[in-house]
């Protein structure tokens, strides 16, 4: 059984989080649980889950604004740009060892 476990959200990491507790095992004593997105369910689920907060909307922000450029031929949507949005650990009980 791995340590812990990292998910892409954390509608999943909840779901993982039930099916090893109907195994009657642990969050975070058997195994920590992290997720991705600062969703409401990390703050519904228990225990609370630690997950990354990144800021979606400036996300989808610049991406449009990059495809609007592309339309109007301001830049080649196939060149690669490299974008640094500041994220966030937020530490609750789903990771935290007793």
């Amino acid at each position: 059984m791995p340590d812990g476990a990292f998910f892409s959200n954390d509608m999943s990491a909840a779901g993982f989080i039930t099916g090893v507790q109907d195994l009657g095992m642990k969050v975070p004593d058997d195994v920590a649980v992290v997720g991705f997105n600062n969703d409401i369910t990390s703050r519904i689920v228990k225990p609370n889950l630690t997950t990354i907060n990144y800021p979606a909307n400036e996300l989808g922000t610049m991406a449009t604004n990059h495809i609007i450029d592309h339309l109007q031929g301001v830049n080649n949507l196939y060149v690669t740009n490299q974008v640094v949005l500041k994220s966030d650990l937020i530490v609750r009980e789903s990771s935290i060892r007793h």
